[in-house]
């Protein structure tokens, strides 16, 4: 079976604007995948599929991964993020 090197990385693109949001962010920081989950206390694996648009997650979730990012839940669901 193949690998996809992509989806490996974290590179696939994404089917929502939430998993954008969260890609984009993360990578703004310069945080891998293992980084993020290390910080949010979410798996790779989930983090991984939210990026992708493949699941939609939990508000509690939601919440780990947006504050780990230091971005509110508002602008991880497509407010603004004002750089500091």
């Amino acid at each position: 079976m193949p690998v996809d090197h992509a989806a490996a990385r974290g590179d696939e693109p994404s089917r929502s604007p939430l998993g954008a949001t969260i890609r984009e962010r993360r990578k703004a920081l310069g945080l891998t995948l293992e980084d993020l989950a290390a910080r949010s206390g979410v798996s790779r694996a989930t983090i991984s599929k939210v990026e992708r648009g493949d699941v939609t997650p939990t508000t509690p979730v939601l919440g780990r991964l947006a504050e780990a990012l230091d971005i509110s839940i508002s602008q991880a669901l497509g407010g603004r993020i004002k750089q500091r």
